[in-house]
């Protein structure tokens, strides 16, 4: 898996900088203001139509900034709620510190005659322009040049203030976001080192107590040596997903998702456009999209994806994909009374659990300040928001999850879910109300709450977690799909894989008996169609028993 991400990445950068020696315009700011325009035959003709336009300002002097001048604007505008908003055009003017990772909000009206001096806070200022399908116009021309700041400087400009205001705050939430994720895995390490310096292994004691005989017995290592490995494997772990996201962030931040960027931004800014029409569609407002647009998304995607793989449980159709089946134990006639009951529960968690909780969902997205309308988030800034909120749910939903197998909860709460040794996908939600409150329900939002979310970004999120724990649970190792192996293991023995990525379960060593099973080499990305199970099958004496 490792070893195909890289590659990926690798290859990811290359296209990048591929993409931006064609694709982007540079210019140098100089002392001497210089222009330049919004198309090629700005004189002449109107710009067309699903059109990008981007331009890199740079200056070289040290401490020195970019300042633009938006010298003549005609650009389609709309207005909402008597105002014509800048940030919200079908056509649309950006202005960016850097490479696209921090939006310069005008507060001025969009295009009517000038908008005075726009100044940058760093080296860089990055200027976008989309349009959609319909309506061009004559365009805009832009002026620039090296702004050197003198030392009794006094009158700034309320647009520079703004400017610097919104720089410091994006730095400081960024700043904050990595400061919290690293001071949690410290703690995380030092409280685990400190376990296993005690040689408080209970955890582990109680795993090999309650491991079956169906697959690979409890490794037996050294005491001494198991201490040793686990502290190492677990800050290995650390480090490397730790290490993989800041790297990321980074390259990100800086090229390489030039390419994804022109995609997010393709057809006329057509994620904007159509983010507008869905706004549109709810009346603007926003009770109605955050409510009950973030329901019926979410009611969507779990019932589309659920559908299909009910079909092929109950009818075996298509027959090729059962061979993907990884415990062979299929749904007969005996089994149909525990799926009307598992249907039962999921309505009865989707609706009266569930809503009520959409409705302190709404309010508390609210009350952090959520967007539910306007611009939408750079394509750098939504992966930083996705790495944030998939880090964020597994602190959640690991600590949650493995206080439900406490001897003095299991019985009463968690083994409802558990009552599926081979699970299917639909039972994702098949739970205790008190547990789908806390580890279905509050893991996912804790990363937007803390992020303050565009609701757009919100949406996609509870798309990928819904998808990805139906997939956990489906029961099927298809290709090119998320490995389901962990979480199957975890449902057959009862023990390990607490976790969603699996950093936590290292770290704590949860995942000891899974490691040393065939699941766990089978725990990969399946790239070709004969399945994993025919390529690493159990052991004989394993089946027989």
């Amino acid at each position: 898996m490792v070893h195909y991400r890289n590659q990926i990445l690798f290859l990811l950068l290359i296209l990048n900088f591929i993409y931006e020696a064609i694709q982007l315009t540079t210019l140098i700011a100089e002392k001497t203001p210089k222009q330049f325009h919004s198309h090629f035959n700005y004189t002449t003709q109107n710009y067309p139509n699903n059109y990008t336009g981007e331009w890199l300002i740079r200056t070289n002097g040290d401490n020195h900034t970019i300042q633009a001048n938006l010298a003549e604007c005609d650009i389609e505008s709309v207005t909402r709620k008597g105002k014509t908003m800048c940030s919200w055009d079908w056509d649309i003017l950006a202005f960016y510190n850097g490479n696209a990772t921090e939006y310069i909000y005008i507060k001025s009206t969009c295009c009517n005659g000038t908008l005075g001096h726009i100044h940058g806070s760093g080296s860089e200022l990055y200027v976008k322009f989309t349009t959609d399908s319909s309506t061009s116009k004559k365009g805009f021309t832009i002026s620039y040049q090296d702004f050197e700041p003198a030392e009794n400087h006094t009158e700034i400009s309320k647009s520079s203030q703004s400017t610097a205001e919104s720089g410091s705050s994006t730095a400081a939430t960024v700043g904050a976001v990595i400061g919290v994720l690293l001071g949690a895995v410290a703690v995380l390490l030092t409280i685990f080192v400190i376990r296993a310096v005690q040689g408080d292994l209970s955890a582990d004691k109680e795993t090999r107590t309650k491991m079956h005989s169906v697959d690979t017995a409890p490794v037996e290592i050294p005491k001494d040596r198991r201490r040793w490995t686990q502290i190492v494997d677990s800050i290995k772990k650390a480090i490397f997903i730790l290490g993989t996201t800041c790297v990321f962030i980074i390259a990100a931040s800086n090229s390489i998702t030039w390419h994804l960027q022109r995609i997010w931004g393709a057809s006329g800014n057509l994620w904007q456009n159509t983010w507008n029409r869905i706004y549109l569609a709810f009346g603007e407002n926003d009770l109605l999209i955050g409510l009950f647009g973030t329901y019926a998304l979410s009611m969507s995607v779990f019932w589309i994806a659920n559908f299909f793989l009910l079909i092929i449980e109950i009818t075996k159709w298509p027959q090729f994909l059962t061979k993907y089946k990884i415990q062979e134990d299929p749904i007969t006639e005996k089994h149909k009374p525990m799926l009307k009951k598992t249907l039962q529960v999921v309505v009865f968690n989707q609706t009266v659990i569930g809503i009520p909780f959409m409705v302190l969902t709404y309010y508390l997205f609210e009350w952090r300040g959520c967007a539910f309308h306007g611009e939408l988030p750079t394509f750098h800034w939504f992966l930083l928001e996705l790495t944030v909120f998939s880090l964020v749910e597994e602190l959640g939903f690991y600590y949650s999850h493995r206080m439900m197998h406490h001897r003095n909860l299991y019985s009463y709460i968690h083994k409802r879910h558990h009552e599926w040794t081979a699970p299917i996908g639909i039972i994702s939600l098949y739970a205790h109300p008190i547990e789908h409150i806390i580890s279905n329900l509050l893991p996912p939002i804790l990363g937007p709450l803390l992020m303050k979310s565009h609701l757009c970004s919100i949406w996609v999120w509870f798309t990928i977690a819904l998808l990805s724990t139906t997939i956990s649970h489906c029961g099927y190792h298809f290709p090119l799909l998320p490995s389901p192996e962990a979480h199957d293991y975890h449902h057959k023995m009862f023990i390990n894989n607490f976790g969603v990525l699996g950093i936590l379960d290292r770290l704590h060593g949860t995942d000891l008996n899974f490691r040393a099973s065939k699941a766990y080499q089978r725990h990969v990305l399946l790239l070709g169609l004969t399945p994993l199970s025919q390529q690493i099958p159990d052991s004989p004496s394993k089946k027989s028993e």
